[in-house]
């Protein structure tokens, strides 16, 4: 006669499952770009007012232009180019990768690095990392209740 103990092997079982989520958080990245792109939707809309001042004002002659050719007269948004490249999903010019452990969100217009410099738009708060690091905990005892 022998005794199993089904408990152990039901335990290694879940817990190999929630290593397995933690080294391949696919699912995890994808919500995280998702709220990156609502994130970068927020800023744009507030015109940089997130964690501190809003974005400085662009000059007189820009100003004229944008209202001679029609263009959105908001800051850093006159052609909602970078804005949607930053906050829609499949939007022309965005950049985005999505790996188990990592998601990139960038913009390849010519413009986006001196527009983020001037005017910060890809600034992450300590509230933003702490919600990051929470959907990835999420989804690992998510893994580990289903196993």
């Amino acid at each position: 006669m022998t005794i199993t103990i089904q408990g152990e092997q039901v335990m290694a079982h879940k817990l190999r499952k929630m290593g397995e989520a933690a080294i391949r958080a696919y699912p995890a990245m994808e919500k995280i770009a998702a709220y990156l792109m609502e994130t970068e939707a927020r800023i744009f809309e507030a015109q940089g007012r997130r964690g501190g001042g809003s974005w400085s004002m662009y000059s007189d002659e820009w100003g004229a232009r944008k209202l001679r050719e029609g263009l959105d007269l908001r800051i850093n948004i006159a052609t909602k180019k970078l804005m949607k490249s930053m906050s829609e999903p499949e939007a022309p010019h965005q950049i985005l990768h999505i790996g188990y452990r990592h998601v990139r969100l960038g913009s390849d217009l010519p413009y986006a690095d001196v527009a983020n410099e001037n005017r910060p738009f890809t600034r992450l708060l300590p509230r933003d990392r702490a919600i990051m690091r929470q959907i990835v905990a999420d989804y690992i005892v998510e893994r580990f209740k289903r196993a």
